[in-house]
């Protein structure tokens, strides 16, 4: 039944434009009323009289085929007397002479549409249209003539002036936006393709029916418009079959589709390198070489159908749609038959229906991205907790997704060895999940205090914690004294179990910072013997029982030292170490007066070999008997002297 009511609107369509008022080339206008009622169509059977003297009826509109430059029209009209009359010959593209009466009332080379001023006398007048085609391959009226009053043909004027604009703006800005996407995402070359279709139907909306072209560029040529024409006609299959073949990711029949879209290419590019005489030689072989290329598309969309390709049926029913316009309307070139053109409103339609489509799959795309760009946010934090953002910042490598294997730089950074002492000790005596549970509640106060020192953690080992400062040594002091401080008001809440205690070592020079690893696994490490010093200096911090130690490197770097409470601990050689360094201690409270006396004691006598020491530390011993540091080398001079000792 639907098949059979759309059968029947499409009849009415075509027979719609079948009723004319001009028969044997004479038209009666005594009667009508033309000055209230809307302008009257000129179509019908005009009398035309060729180059070589013959005569006959031909339709207007239509076009004449025969092999002849020059054709004159002739209409008689019967009317009374009546001025302000406006004649608008359509879509002659071609040279014309308009005649009234025998008397010249206008000329046009430029292919205008032109709406002319007119006076009909009482009783008969003989309108004739000179029409020299030199390069349209059909020559003729190919859109109806219409005459009226000034108000209705001003008026009919606006309308299509209106229906044109916004069918070729429409077109431009659909074209615009989908280059834009495209360009965006060069991925989907189906926006390109869609662009290209919109742009050629937009030009053609300039170029056809009121000609808005000449509003836009008054010198143009007449034979460029029509050049441009044909270019946008012949281009539409190519580029269509182009949109088709990359429209769909899985396209089985693609080199098929190339071989059709090189076929159908070979039209636009004889319209644009081509002179328009040469048209006419090629306007069947469009007309065929389209209806094929129509017929195999239908075919192929049909198999995607069938193979349930996402949208192939939408395209099925557009093409077919599209195609139902444009066989109704070469119907128009090749018989004569009609004159009621509707391939405008069906590639409009068309743009329109797959405007939605593409719009429908493009805000699918962005919310299926959108879910992509959150799963990868969160992939990415989680990443960062192994890798610290930070890290890519000083290396200066971007992110997790660009980084390989050999990337680094080599800086001058501090560096930070922290372990809660005697951890060991917690883990023989707890539980393992108390212990990790320990490590994971102290890892929650250190790291948010290293980040917001500009530092960033480089590993974890068991209860050891290695952290970078690119910045300035006082980020890294200031985050240690931070952390003492936060460890205090741990062991507060942390009642029943034995408090623990941070020590940490404090280091600073230039350390290769970079990604090692083979082709499956990298990671990010720091190779420097400052490294290995800072934890050097950590440990140290056991033997004299202080919870952050410096090196002199660090103290020398220090812009305002009087800020800190820092003592000097003496010069050590430390493990694995042949250089002796300076040591400072970094207190968070108030120093005791021996370790007062002890600093003082170890500047004075800074270079001093340790045997030089002893005497002096024995006093100190004598007044302060538990003084861990002033033990520490005494204990330290004995065992050498001991060495010495056996030697001899």
């Amino acid at each position: 039944m639907k098949k059979q009511i759309l059968l029947i609107i499409y009849l009415i369509i075509l027979l719609g434009g079948l009723s004319s008022r001009v028969v044997n080339g004479s038209i009666d206008l005594t009667s009508a009323q033309i000055d209230k009622n809307k302008p009257i169509p000129l179509s019908g059977n005009w009398f035309i009289t060729t180059e070589d003297s013959s005569s006959k009826y031909s339709k207007v509109p239509g076009q004449w085929k025969e092999d002849t430059n020059r054709v004159k029209y002739r209409l008689n009209i019967l009317s009374e007397d009546r001025e302000n009359f406006l004649l608008t010959p359509k879509q002659v593209n071609s040279q014309y002479t308009l005649y009234l009466n025998g008397v010249k009332i206008w000329f046009e080379d430029q292919y205008r549409v032109n709406y002319i001023p007119i006076t009909l006398k009482k009783g008969l007048n003989i309108l004739e249209l000179d029409i020299i085609n030199k390069n349209d391959p059909v020559g003729g009226i190919r859109n109806t003539p219409f005459i009226g009053s000034s108000y209705s043909m001003l008026k009919m004027h606006e309308e299509n002036f209106i229906r044109d604009s916004f069918f070729s703006g429409a077109s431009l800005i659909i074209s615009i936006f989908f280059l834009i996407l495209f360009f965006n995402s060069k991925t989907d070359r189906y926006n390109l393709y869609f662009s290209l279709l919109c742009l050629a139907l937009t030009i053609r909306g300039l170029v056809i029916n009121e000609k808005l072209i000449f509003y836009l560029l008054p010198e143009i040529s007449g034979y460029l418009v029509q050049k441009l024409e044909y270019i946008c006609v012949y281009s539409l299959p190519c580029l269509f079959i182009l949109f088709v073949k990359n429209y769909f990711t899985y396209n089985p029949h693609k080199k098929l589709l190339n071989l059709i879209s090189l076929v159908t290419g070979l039209f636009p590019i004889i319209a644009i390198f081509f002179p328009g005489s040469i048209y006419k030689y090629i306007l069947f072989p469009y007309f065929v070489t389209g209806a094929i290329t129509i017929f195999f598309v239908i075919i192929l969309l049909i198999i995607y159908v069938r193979m349930k390709l996402k949208d192939s049926f939408k395209l099925l029913i557009s093409l077919i749609f599209i195609s139902t316009g444009a066989f109704y309307d070469i119907s128009l070139v090749l018989f004569n038959t009609k004159e009621r053109h509707i391939m405008s409103i069906t590639l409009m339609l068309f743009i329109l229906f797959m405007l939605y489509n593409i719009f429908r799959n493009e805000i699918l795309n962005i919310e299926k991205n959108k879910v992509l760009t959150q799963e990868n946010i969160k992939i990415n934090k989680y990443l960062y907790k192994f890798v610290p953002i930070s890290f890519f910042k000083t290396v200066g490598l971007g992110d997790l997704l660009t980084i390989k294997k050999g990337d680094g730089v080599e800086k001058k950074m501090t560096i930070i060895f922290a372990t809660i002492v005697d951890f060991q000790k917690y883990v023989r005596v707890n539980s393992a999940e108390y212990s990790i549970d320990l490590l994971n509640r102290y890892y929650a106060i250190t790291s948010p205090i290293i980040k917001k020192h500009n530092g960033f953690i480089d590993k974890f080992i068991d209860e050891t914690m290695m952290a970078l400062f690119p910045g300035s040594p006082e980020d890294g002091i200031n985050a240690m004294i931070e952390i003492n401080k936060a460890i205090i008001d741990f062991n507060k809440t942390n009642k029943g179990q034995n408090p623990i205690v941070v020590r940490a070592g404090i280091h600073l020079g230039n350390q290769y910072i970079g990604i090692v690893g083979d082709n499956k696994r990298v990671d990010a490490t720091v190779i420097s013997s400052v490294v290995n010093t800072a934890s050097r200096i950590s440990s140290f911090t056991n033997k004299i029982d202080k919870n952050i130690l410096i090196s002199e490197s660090v103290y020398n770097e220090i812009k305002n030292k009087s800020i800190y409470n820092l003592m000097f601990m003496g010069r050590v050689k430390l493990k694995g170490k042949i250089k002796y360094i300076g040591i400072y201690s970094v207190n968070t409270s108030e120093p005791t007066e021996a370790d007062k006396l002890f600093s003082l004691t170890m500047q004075k006598l800074n270079y001093s070999p340790l045997y030089e020491l002893e005497g002096v530390l024995t006093r100190i011993k004598s007044l302060y008997k538990y003084h861990t540091p002033t033990n520490y080398y005494l204990g330290l001079i004995y065992q050498n002297k001991k060495l010495e000792d056996n030697e001899k």
